[in-house]
């Protein structure tokens, strides 16, 4: 009993070994990727979205930036004047769609027009003849025309609120326009190049900066595809080895996170893992250019709790690596 307990705790403290045997007996090894290239996950060129003199830049190589902080801003005197502008006739159009002194006029006249037909009309009961046909037919029309000088005036109202809106649409506009020049930081991370300074005239698409976001770095090799099939690696945990100066080893885990589709010339295909960055002091210690090497442990479990996957082919070797591969990949 003893013994069975013994047995069991061992095989919990263990877990899967770094040689998994499949149900044919044979075993998938652990792919040692050497030569990775580690790159930067969020790499942005930050570029001018309007033409213009470029009036300020508010950063410098080595700046740390959020997303959202002011890099840059274009000149934006034209767009100011014009919201401006926009803004006035807004608040004289909403000043006319609010007034109704017309509409209360004109039924005053309607109201005293009315009042002079049946006068006349009640004249003409008393005393018939004393109010021509044509003097009624007079009074008659004004009255008519009075009543439609209030549909008049609120149709007035009605299409300067309207305008009202077309203008406040054009302040919304001009807003955009001016919000276009003030170029912000679209992702957490730090400035590496400036490409304009402040003076120069940018063009729509003119790059003005760069900035690369280091905390998370993509691992990339390439596996022989004659050894290892795609499910064999996907999300599977990784470990990356970089040597740092001076001989120092640095070790950091991940997980794959794509595995292409292709196989390219030399029989490889691409595996790219990320792992999350560490600093020492206010540094990055891992960065984009260095090379490593990635072990794939093909026999761990998947986060999520997935087994490992059995393999259908014999005892393979560590890969390594191909330059032919590398050199395709890069050409693509």
């Amino acid at each position: 009993m003893k013994a069975a307990r013994l047995l069991l705790a061992l095989t919990i403290t263990v877990g899967w070994p770094a040689v998994h045997p499949t149900a044919g007996g044979e075993t998938l090894e652990d792919p040692t990727l050497t030569g990775c290239v580690v790159t930067a996950k969020s790499d942005v060129v930050v570029s001018a979205e309007d033409a213009g003199v470029l009036v300020a830049v508010d950063v410098t190589e080595g700046d740390q930036v959020r997303q959202g902080y002011p890099l840059a801003r274009i000149d934006d005197t034209e767009p100011q004047i014009r919201k401006q502008l926009a803004e006035f006739e807004q608040n004289a159009a909403e000043e006319e769609a609010s007034n109704d002194i017309s509409v209360r006029y004109s039924r005053a006249q309607a109201d005293h027009a009315q009042s002079t037909v049946e006068e006349k009309v009640a004249a003409n009961r008393r005393v018939p003849g004393t109010v021509t046909n044509e003097e009624l037919r007079t009074v008659e029309l004004d009255w008519k025309r009075t009543k439609l000088s209030i549909e008049q005036a609120i149709f007035e109202m009605k299409l300067a609120g309207i305008t009202a809106k077309g203008k406040a649409a054009s302040v919304a506009m001009e807003e955009k326009n001016i919000e276009r020049r003030q170029i912000k930081a679209r992702i957490d991370g730090t400035v590496v190049e400036l490409d304009k300074r402040a003076g120069e005239w940018v063009s729509p698409g003119d790059p003005i900066l760069r900035i690369i976001d280091v905390s998370t770095l993509r691992i990339e090799g390439f596996l022989n595809a004659s050894q290892y099939d795609p499910h064999d690696v996907s999300g599977r945990p990784v470990t990356v080895e970089v040597e740092l100066a001076r001989g120092r080893q640095l070790k950091l885990t991940g997980q794959v996170t794509f595995v292409s589709p292709e196989v390219l010339t030399g029989g490889e295909y691409p595996v790219r893992a990320e792992v999350k960055n560490r600093t020492e002091g206010d540094q990055w210690v891992l960065r984009p250019g260095l090379i490593a090497s990635m072990v794939i442990h093909v026999n761990r479990a998947i986060e999520g709790g997935k087994s490992p996957a059995a393999s259908n082919g014999k005892a393979r070797a560590p890969v390594s690596t191909s330059k032919s591969s590398r050199a395709q990949a890069s050409a693509r």
